[in-house]
């Protein structure tokens, strides 16, 4: 009895992990004015804190503002006394409450402004700033020339080499279409985001990559792209379709016309799905703003950002004279469509890695035979019985969609063979350590420096801070010599414990990099794109010898 008596009473005292999923962002201490800045995954109703301190502090009621759907707020505890002979750092204890919810936390406060990553800023909501859009929208921009999106942007250069001596009404449809392309792909998934969160489901850039059936429907898209490039896919619409859309009266409307304007609008729409990997600077800001707001501030900030990304098509729809400056036409063109196709193929071949990291070795060789028949059926049609094929190739596709869904009726099959492969050479490699939320204070507290490193296969922007920066210079040196601690949090997979940490920062994507130490209990954010000197400045920062 008493026994249960006192684990019940000591199941109430706090402590670090009394509150889950509850977080301290970030904190900022000056002489009248203590910031905290908290996370809770679920909503927060009358959050307040308690501190204890062995300085001659005294501390006032904090004024609470809540934010983000009241699952962040800000608490600024006035200081009522400050003892001038205060260090630079000092150590406090923070209990804090919300109604039956508590948590306490051990932290060491310094003096002075801490420099954080802007997407990592608490942004007031009173009013919806334009500078946000303006964000999104460059952040759009800039995705065109991140490695994900070069491939279809190359093939458009190649329609504008084609659109050369063409009226310019057509190449502004063109270009027009796939800007529309574009941006009605983002309004989607800015539905698709207000959907998902009004259902309660925790929605990120690029989440759909986590799932094997949209990476092998992704795959086959862009091997149909790749075929039509070759001349060995013609798309066509159906005629009852044709019939109805085009207008007998304009001769310039007709069949073969809507065919290509169909096929520019698609191209806006591959360009988006092949966008939503990548992550960039600015795009991390503006969707933590949008993915983390209302419903009107995510369908601006969606389409603001989709704006950003068709600006090159709207341009030449809007200034179709620009094509003077191309080159003629001519045999060159084939060997480019040539060189574009193989770019696709290898992004095809980019994703197949992605899906072997989330199925078996049995289903990804039947997904990989049946997409390989596929394509042969595509080349053969060319020779004879061109239906026959065409309909043989749709449905072998269809079978590798099918196969890929599979995993969830193969139990025994649901563990990814090249995970299971990166397991055994991790465990055999002592510089990284699984992703342990609750080891971080463990290992800060023994007075090491931590590194969190949050990416996935399919996210490119991760794979290039991994080449440059992670596994090599400063980073693998740290690791190697054991001055750092290096934990990996691979997201290719759908995990809630990763989706948690994530939110807790109020980040909606990766890639995302954290470094903690004796200095930095809550964390040093790193940008989106890693370089030598940032990594050097948090690192220095957050350990106890700099």
């Amino acid at each position: 009895m008493f026994a249960a008596d006192l684990k019940n009473y000591e199941q109430r005292v706090p402590n670090s992990n009394s509150w889950p999923g509850f977080t301290l962002q970030n904190s900022h201490l000056n002489k009248k004015l203590l910031t905290l800045n908290i996370n809770s995954l679920e909503k927060l109703t009358e959050p307040d804190v308690f501190i204890e301190s062995i300085s001659n502090i005294r501390f006032g009621k904090p004024a609470v503002t809540l934010y983000n759907e009241r699952r962040s707020g800000e608490l600024k505890v006035p200081i009522k006394t400050l003892d001038e002979s205060f260090s630079a750092e000092i150590p406090l204890t923070l209990t804090f409450v919300d109604r039956e919810r508590f948590a306490e936390l051990n932290e060491i406060i310094r003096f002075g402004t801490i420099s954080q990553d802007i997407s990592t800023q608490p942004f007031k909501r009173d009013s919806f700033p334009l500078t946000i859009l303006i964000i999104a929208f460059f952040g759009g921009v800039i995705l065109n020339f991140m490695p994900c999106v070069l491939p279809v942007l190359m093939i458009k250069l190649l329609d504008i080499t084609r659109a050369v001596g063409k009226d310019r009404k057509s190449v502004r449809l063109g270009f027009l279409s796939s800007a529309l392309g574009i941006i009605s792909s983002f309004l989607l998934l800015a539905i698709i985001a207000i959907l998902f969160k009004k259902l309660g489901v925790f929605v990120t850039w690029g989440m759909q990559f986590q799932q094997p059936i949209f990476i092998t429907i992704s795959s086959i898209a862009i091997l149909g792209f790749a075929a039509g490039l070759l001349g060995w896919l013609k798309f066509e619409a159906p005629d009852r379709l044709l019939n109805r859309l085009s207008r007998p009266a304009d001769n310039k409307y007709n069949k073969s016309g809507l065919v290509g304007l169909s096929r520019h609008f698609f191209t806006g729409v591959f360009a988006t799905i092949l966008a939503t990997p990548c992550s960039a600077p600015l795009v991390g800001t503006a969707l933590t703003f949008a993915l983390g707001g209302e419903t009107q501030e995510i369908i601006f900030i969606f389409l603001s950002m989709g704006l950003g990304l068709a600006l090159p098509y709207l341009s030449i729809s809007i200034f179709p004279f620009a094509l003077a400056i191309m080159p003629k036409p001519g045999a060159w063109m084939r060997k480019l469509e040539i060189f574009l196709a193989m770019l696709l193929c290898l992004t095809a071949v980019w994703l197949l890695t992605v899906l072997a990291e989330q199925i078996s070795l049995t289903l990804l060789l039947l997904v990989i035979g049946s997409m390989t028949l596929a394509t042969l059926s595509i080349v053969i049609s060319k020779i004879f019985k061109p239906h026959l094929f065409i309909c043989l190739a749709a449905i072998l596709g269809l079978c590798a969609i099918v196969l890929s869904s599979g995993l969830e009726f193969l139990p025994q099959q649901k563990r990814a063979f090249l995970a299971e492969a990166k397991t055994a050479i991790g465990n055999s490699n002592p510089s990284w350590v699984v992703f342990d939320e609750q080891k971080i204070s463990k290992y800060v507290n023994e007075g090491h420096t931590v590194l969190v490193d949050v990416s996935a296969e399919w996210c490119i922007t991760c794979k290039v801070n991994e080449k440059l920066f992670i596994s090599n210079g400063l980073i693998s040196n740290s690791l190697k010599s054991g001055t750092l601690i290096g934990m990996k949090a691979d997201w290719t997979k759908p995990d809630n414990k990763i989706a948690n940490y994530l939110f807790s920062f109020n980040r909606y994507g990766i890639p995302f990099t954290v470094i903690y130490g004796p200095r930095a209990r809550t964390g040093i954010v790193l940008p989106e794109l890693l370089d030598e000197d940032t990594i050097r400045d948090a690192i220095e920062a957050a350990s106890y010898y700099q």
